[in-house]
């Protein structure tokens, strides 16, 4: 839990630093450029056990979501995703295959850095993740002792960093393509439980997605920090 809030204090820390430094003048009024959204894409995920065992295959599961995102600054701000995971592992026993499943409800909360002109953009996130196990499928039928333990914690939190590509247009959207890593410090089943001494899921996630912005009301005039000098 202390890594928890040790990343959420680096992602506030970021943020304040960012918002000193806009490049602005003195007394300059500038809107934040705000968007709401959906994505979808799919999860390759698997745990990390100790004592190690064995994955050779990484499950694939669905992640879909809302997304909300705030430029700030000319290069940063803040982005919020609500989404429904599926992660989980699979292990081999005499040549067959044993899937478990976890879905999860998530809220990951990015610092949000962005480059490029004002059509394209890169964009590097990270920030921490917070999680609630809602599903999960056991394999019944295999005998190994790691797929039938029982779920001993719901609760789920890590760190989260995610990069990727967008494309900004005038009267379509925003369209995105981002790959993100999703790395949790909590255990799934108890640690003292048949010597497991560690159990976390760790997820690798591809997502294309889409936002629109919302315009300002009226009445306001937004400086437009990508825009190109002429």
């Amino acid at each position: 839990m202390r890594r928890f809030f040790l990343i959420l204090a680096l992602s506030l820390t970021l943020t304040y630093a960012f918002c000193q430094d806009s490049g602005r003048p003195v007394n300059t009024l500038i809107l934040p450029e705000h968007a709401i959204g959906v994505s979808g894409g799919v999860n390759f995920s698997f745990f990390n056990f100790k004592p190690v065992v064995s994955q050779p295959r990484m499950p694939v599961g669905v992640n879909v979501g809302l997304q909300y995102r705030m430029i700030l600054e000319k290069y940063f701000g803040l982005w919020f995703q609500l989404n429904y995971s599926q992660r989980g592992f699979k292990t081999c026993q005499d040549g067959r295959y044993f899937p478990r499943r976890f879905d999860y409800v998530e809220l990951p909360v990015f610092a949000h850095f962005t480059f490029g002109k004002r059509l394209f953009r890169f964009h590097f996130d990270l920030g921490p993740c917070l999680g609630y196990l809602v599903y999960e499928d056991k394999a019944v039928e295999s005998e190994l002792n790691e797929l039938a333990f029982p779920v001993s914690h719901r609760f789920d939190w890590g760190v989260t960093g995610m990069i990727g590509f967008e494309i900004n247009t005038a009267k379509a959207g925003i369209y995105m393509v981002n790959v993100r890593y999703n790395s949790s410090f909590a255990d799934v089943f108890t640690r003292s439980y048949e010597g497991f001494s560690l159990s976390t899921s760790q997820s690798i996630t591809v997502n294309a997605g889409w936002m629109w912005r919302i315009k300002p009301k009226k009445g306001y005039q937004a400086y437009d920090l990508r825009a190109k000098k002429k």
